[in-house]
This record gives C-alpha cells, sequence and structure tokens, in this order.
C-alpha cells in the first residue's frame, strides 16, 4: 500500500506528462503535467479519448500506430503527433507508448509517456522558413551567393544555384574543385591582382571589392563583380571566404558605350569647333563644354558657369537684343533659336560668335532644357570683310584694264604732241604757259593710271636681284629733296642684307610714295627713318597675313608724324581712301604701294600710334642664294637720242601712230608704219629694211603683238623687237612679270623716252 501511494505521488509530480489509456482509446488516469499540457482537468480527460484531442491530420496515422501495438505487432511505439489544446491552439508532443498486458499476456491498457515539443517545432518551422525564404532570396538575386577557402585555387564550399546561370559550370563542377577550379575560370590577366586585392583586405579584416573578367563556359568573356569578407574562427585564423558575385558585363558595355559617346561628343565638339552648353530651364542652371577655356579663355573647371555670367558676357549694345529674342523663341514655343553678337573672352576682347539652341519640351509643351553651341566667327567675318575688300579691289582692278589701254593712247599723243608744242615756242610766249599746263594734266593723268594698275597689280614688272642698300644709298638725295629740309632722313641698313628680287624702278616709285606720305604726316618736321633687315617668317605668321613662309628682306620706313587713327588702319590701302585735304593727294599713294607688294610676292605691313608715328614694312622676296651679284641698274637714264635705222611701227590707234611716226623720222630714224598684225606681216616677208619692230601688244584683228614677233622672228631671227602698250594683259607678261628677254615701253611716253628706249633696243640692251 506504501509503494503504491508513492508511485502515485511520483506519477503526479512527474515533469513529463503521463496518461494511461483503455485500448480503444479513453484516459483512465492522467498525470497534472499532461492535463497542463492539454489545458483539461483530469476529471475532463476521463470523459475523452486520445482520438478526439489529435489533431485532425494525424489521427489516421496515430490510429495506425495504436493498431500495431494492440496487434503485438510492435511492443512500443515512438512518435510524434499534434494535440488540439482545450483553447483550440495546436500542442505538438512526443509521444513514447508502451502496451501494458495481464499474466495472460492480454492487453491492459496503454501508458504514454508525453514530451511538450511545441516550442522546438516553432522554432524548427521557423529555421526551415528562414533556410526556405534564404534559399528563395538566392535564387532570386541575379548574382551568386559563395563560400570558399582562401587558398589560390578558390575552392568553393558551396555556391548558390545561379552559378550555372553566371559561368555555364554546375554548382558540383566546382564545388571541392571536383571537375574544376573556379580560379581556372579567372582571365589569365586579372587572376593574380584579383587575388591579391582580396587577400590584402581579408588580412587587413577588411570586406574586399573587386572587378574581373572570367571565362564562361560557352559565352565567351564575361565581367564580374565580387564582394566579400574572411570567416575566422574563435582563435582568428581565416577558415574561408563568403561573398557574392554578379556579371556586370552589360553595365560594363553601358559604361563604355557612354565613355565613347562623351568622347565622341567631345571630338565632335572640337572637330565643329564649337563651344557646347546645356542649359536647365527648370532649375536655372548651366554647362559649359572644355571648348570654352580653348576658344574664349575661360575656365569652366574652377567656376561654374551661370546665365548671369552668360548675359554679362554679351555686348551691352547687343544684350537686350540677344535675351529678348531668347525669351521669345521660349515663348513661342519655337523649336530652335539662333543669335550673332559680340561675346566677352576672358581677356576682355570680344568674338564675334554665332549662338545656335535647341528647345527641348516636356508632355505638357513647357520648355524644360536647351542645348547648343556658340561658334567663333571672327576669323570668318574678317576673311569675308578682306573678301569683300579684294573684290572691290578686284572690280576697279578690271575697271582700270578696261580703260587703260585707250586712256594711255590718248594720253601718248597729248603728251607728245603737248611736247612739240611746248619746244616749238618761244619762251617768252603766252601760248607756252598754256602748252606746258597741257602737259602738266597729262603727265598727271598718267600717272594717275600708272597708279591704278601697280594698286590693282596689272603693271608689267621687270624684277631684278637687287642690293636694297645700295639702291637706298643712290637714291637718298632724292628722297631727301622730296621730303624737305624740315625733316631728317635716317637710313639704317643690315650690313650682311640678303639680295632682293623685284622691280628696281617700281621700287624706288614706292619708297617715294612712302616717304611723300610721311612728310605729309609731320607738317612741322620731324625724322624720316629707313631701315632694312633680314627677315625669315614662319609657316603660322604666313596663314595669318595670306603671304608665302620663307625668306624676306624688309625695307621700313618710319615717321614721327600724326600717325593714324585705329578705325582707319584697315582702310589705308584701298584706293582714293584718304585723310588729306583734296590738294595733298590722290588716295593712290599707299595703294600703289600695296599693289607692288603684292605683285612682287611680297607683303606689306603698317603699325602706328596716333601721335607717335607710322612704320609700314615691305617684305621683299629673297633671291636665290645662288644669284651672288647686284642687278641694281633701276630708273632708265632718259636722253633723246637720234639714228638712221628702219624701224617697222605697228600701232592700231592712228593718233599715236602719227605721232610715233612724226617723232622717229624727226630723230632721223626711216619709218614703215602699219596698222594690225596681218598688214605687218606682209612688210616683213616682204624685202624691206627692218632693223627693229615697235609693235602695240594689244590690237584688232585676232593678231596680238606677241604673235606678230614671234611670227616675224621665225622669218628674220636677227629682228629686235620693242613691246609698247597701255595695258599688258597676259601676252607677255606673265604672273605680273616680263616674259625673259622682252623690252617694254609703257603707254604714255614722252619723245625722250621714245627714242631713249628705241635706241636700247637697237643696241640689244637689257
Amino acid at each position: 500500500r506504501r509503494s503504491e501511494s508513492r508511485f502515485r505521488q511520483a506519477f503526479q509530480d512527474a515533469a513529463t506528462g503521463v496518461a494511461i489509456a483503455s485500448t480503444d482509446g479513453r484516459f483512465l488516469e492522467c498525470n497534472q503535467a499532461y492535463c497542463e499540457m492539454l489545458g483539461y482537468s483530469a476529471e475532463e480527460l476521463t470523459q475523452l479519448d486520445f482520438h478526439q484531442l489529435t489533431h485532425p491530420d494525424d489521427k489516421e496515422q496515430n490510429q495506425q500506430e495504436i493498431s500495431d501495438i494492440l496487434l503485438g505487432i510492435l511492443d512500443s511505439r515512438i512518435l510524434e503527433k499534434r494535440y488540439i489544446h482545450k483553447t483550440g491552439e495546436t500542442v505538438w508532443a512526443r509521444l513514447s507508448i508502451t502496451l501494458q498486458r495481464d499474466d495472460s499476456g492480454n492487453p491492459l491498457h496503454l501508458i504514454a509517456i508525453t514530451e511538450n515539443i511545441t516550442n522546438t517545432k516553432l522554432a524548427e518551422a521557423q529555421r526551415s522558413e528562414a533556410e526556405r525564404s534564404l534559399m528563395q532570396l538566392l535564387r532570386n538575386l541575379p548574382g551568386v551567393a559563395y563560400r570558399s577557402l582562401s587558398d589560390e585555387q578558390w575552392t568553393m564550399l558551396y555556391v548558390s544555384e545561379a552559378f550555372e546561370r553566371l559561368t555555364g559550370y554546375n554548382a558540383e563542377d566546382v564545388i571541392g574543385n571536383q571537375r574544376i577550379e573556379f580560379a581556372s575560370l579567372i582571365h589569365p590577366d586579372d587572376r593574380e591582382k584579383m587575388y591579391v586585392e582580396t587577400i590584402k583586405a581579408i588580412e587587413q579584416n577588411q570586406p574586399f571589392q573587386v572587378e574581373y573578367r572570367i571565362i564562361h563556359k560557352d559565352s565567351g568573356i564575361r565581367w564580374f563583380w565580387e564582394q566579400g569578407s574572411g570567416v575566422r574562427d574563435k582563435d582568428g585564423n581565416i577558415v574561408a571566404i563568403e561573398g557574392y558575385m554578379t556579371d556586370i558585363t552589360l553595365q560594363k558595355e553601358a559604361d563604355a558605350n557612354i565613355r565613347e559617346s562623351e568622347q565622341r561628343f567631345q571630338l565632335l565638339s572640337k572637330a565643329t569647333n564649337d563651344a557646347i552648353w546645356d542649359w536647365d530651364l527648370l532649375t536655372n542652371e548651366l554647362w559649359w563644354s572644355d571648348s570654352f577655356a580653348t576658344l574664349f579663355g575661360i575656365d569652366t573647371q574652377s567656376k561654374k558657369p551661370s546665365i548671369k555670367g552668360w548675359e554679362k558676357r554679351i555686348h551691352p549694345d547687343e544684350r537686350n537684343r540677344v535675351l529678348n529674342n531668347l525669351k521669345r523663341a521660349i515663348e513661342t514655343q519655337q523649336q530652335s533659336w539662333s543669335e550673332n553678337y559680340k561675346f566677352q573672352r576672358q581677356d576682355g576682347d570680344y568674338a564675334d560668335v554665332i549662338d545656335r539652341g535647341y528647345v527641348i519640351y516636356n508632355n505638357a509643351n513647357e520648355a524644360i532644357r536647351m542645348v547648343g553651341g556658340i561658334t567663333d566667327i571672327t576669323d570668318r567675318l574678317e576673311i569675308e570683310e578682306k573678301l569683300r575688300q579684294s573684290q572691290r579691289l578686284e572690280a576697279v582692278g578690271q575697271l582700270t584694264g578696261g580703260v587703260a589701254h585707250d586712256f594711255n593712247n590718248l594720253l601718248t599723243v597729248i603728251v607728245g604732241n603737248a611736247e612739240i608744242i611746248t619746244e616749238s615756242l618761244a619762251s617768252d610766249s603766252k601760248l607756252r604757259g598754256l602748252s606746258e599746263m597741257i602737259q602738266e594734266a597729262a603727265d598727271r593723268g598718267a600717272e594717275l593710271i600708272r597708279s591704278l594698275l601697280a594698286f590693282s597689280r596689272k603693271q608689267a614688272l621687270d624684277p631684278k636681284h637687287i642690293d636694297a642698300n645700295q639702291l637706298l644709298n643712290n637714291f637718298q638725295g632724292l628722297l631727301s629733296r622730296s621730303i624737305g629740309e624740315a625733316i631728317q632722313l635716317e637710313l639704317a641698313l643690315e650690313p650682311d642684307l640678303w639680295l632682293a628680287q623685284v622691280d628696281p624702278g617700281q621700287l624706288e616709285n614706292a619708297l617715294l610714295n612712302l616717304a611723300i606720305n610721311a612728310r605729309d604726316a609731320m607738317p612741322s618736321g620731324g625724322r624720316l627713318l629707313i631701315e632694312t633687315l633680314n627677315v625669315s617668317l614662319s609657316e603660322d605668321y604666313g596663314s595669318q597675313h595670306d603671304v608665302t613662309p620663307g625668306d624676306y628682306v624688309i625695307i621700313g620706313v618710319s615717321d614721327t608724324g600724326v600717325g593714324i587713327a585705329p578705325e582707319n588702319l584697315d582702310k589705308v590701302f584701298e584706293p582714293f581712301y584718304t585723310t588729306k585735304s583734296k590738294d595733298k593727294g590722290t588716295g593712290l599713294g599707299l595703294a600703289m604701294v600695296y599693289g607692288f607688294a603684292r605683285q612682287s610676292y611680297g607683303h606689306i605691313n603698317v603699325y602706328s600710334e596716333v601721335g607717335q608715328g607710322t612704320t609700314i614694312r615691305l617684305y621683299l622676296p629673297r633671291s636665290p642664294e645662288e644669284v651672288a651679284t647686284a642687278e641694281n641698274a633701276s630708273v632708265l637714264h632718259i636722253q633723246p637720242q637720234i639714228g638712221n635705222e628702219s624701224i617697222l611701227v605697228v600701232e592700231d590707234d592712228e593718233l599715236v601712230r602719227n605721232y610715233v611716226i612724226s617723232q622717229l623720222e624727226f630723230m632721223g630714224y626711216k619709218v614703215i608704219s602699219a596698222s594690225n598684225g596681218s598688214e605687218a606681216m606682209e612688210i616683213i616677208q616682204s624685202d624691206a629694211d627692218i632693223d627693229l619692230l615697235f609693235t602695240d601688244v594689244v590690237m584688232p584683228g585676232g593678231m596680238s603683238g606677241r604673235e606678230l614677233s614671234d611670227k616675224a622672228q621665225r622669218i628674220r631671227p636677227q629682228l629686235k623687237v620693242l613691246f609698247t602698250s597701255g595695258y599688258t594683259e597676259n601676252s607677255i607678261v606673265h604672273h605680273g612679270r616680263l616674259d625673259p628677254g622682252v623690252m617694254l615701253l609703257s603707254k604714255p611716253y614722252s619723245r625722250d623716252e621714245l627714242t631713249t628706249k628705241i635706241r636700247k633696243s637697237l643696241q640689244n640692251e637689257s
């Protein structure tokens, strides 16, 4: 009895739930722990059976387990099942069920020792859910989670399912290096660098990030980005690496495309020579390309550009117009905008620019952005202005050439006959003054035509290899008389001056014009300096000033006169432009010098400051180095010459022809005349004695003077030829220079000039 009492006490006090049930499942007795587990009292449980408390999903399995025990298949059974708590909640339990039999072996009752494992099951469920969620997350990640050893083979201990998609290899292929080492997938050029960077970060107990290429099983080279960290044991030793890797090939390609687009944009910006801008109309932020520094000297890096800053750089005279037109373009929803204006450079000067913009609108048709570019057109406008000036000058030249021939024919007759009349009158005759006035007016007309031809680069030049120092020394006396005693003339000559290839007579005319201009700029006297020096012009200088690079001899003429105002500097070489009074000049002096310099393949520059004076420099082409001797013969020494030779005069203008015949016969020459080339050829083919052919260059009838000369010398090889013309065109002059061996007497001319040149031609002097 005492033993039974102790058993019952132990039964009730047991921490584990214990229940005794009949073979049909009715509860016979339950201890306190069992009651607390299910929420019922012992009395309530005796009214129930375990089938009623078993979770519906477990009843069938539970009944099968009990049947096996009752049938003797099993003596006992350990199982897990779910009960329904009195509150309706599910209670998980682990049961150890044993069948008790009587002495005859018949089943008496079932004893179930029950452990509440609800918390354990909940923890397992949570862990399973966490594992499921983790696996689902890993499956959904674009990259691969991994765990590996920290060896050079990158021996993988675990890789997520995405590994096959990213590399083309199964996880089993790489785990434990079963079929392939992960390190062998890394591009050989990246392998060592990637390993060194990773291990360095891990040893410093820092996470790492690396980019490298892998060799995909099927798709060639792919770019990977990887982030990870080292795993250490309790002693701090590195036992593994855990991390994440993903394919960034598309991002790399996109980055490369962006870089290529940026490079293309920069190259396009440079190629178009435009300064590109981008204006956010919503934030009013402005971006300028680096070309603003190249074109305008504006540093866009240290100081952020702004709309206000741009507005301030627009010339004040144009600012309102530009801003109003820009505002109107945006408000009226125009697609594009364009303006020409002056834009201030960093150094304060203004550039002529054309600014073009494109307006971008949103879906609500609101202007949100503008992009565009500024083109510096300063040089273009200057070139266009020079072209317009050149066209104006060319028009003057064409006009000059058109009238020069006929006008010079008239002047030849006027000059010659005025000369004859003057010589035939007594010195005290009242008519002599009138004839001298006629002669002076004709001379001035001839000089005007010569100046126009020189300016328009249509005069016939006969260049020689000259020593400019020698020419200036010989010419110094005439220059001194021309400028007067109030002006001091100084020469500063380069000792080792190169020879220059230029027409000496025309050079003297040019220097005389420059000296007279300088004299007029110094009405109260002053100093005139003429200097010479050698110079070599570079490619850059040549491209900027439209002159061929190379060696030149400079003759500079400097005065201490009133100077030239900056706004007039660009006009000084234009024909008929002058700041002098009407009685002081025609405005052709500098134009003639300019035309002479350009026709001589040279260059001319003018430097001047108001109140300080002016320097004009002639750049004359250097003679070839093999030319060692100067040919400084320049102005023809005029002296009447008589003779008795036979001269064939060919001139289409009757007045000129009669004048020439009378003058030559007066000087003793025998003269045969013809009015055109055909008549002249008949005479040449006859037996007539002819010592000299004196022919006009430009004649009607289809045969020029040059063609007549060529035909005549084929018939009479020893025949001397002298050409005359008021305008040579291209028959005996090419590129502005007389053909070799050609002698020319330019119209108009006096009797003395005529007979002197005739004599020189007959003597075959050159």
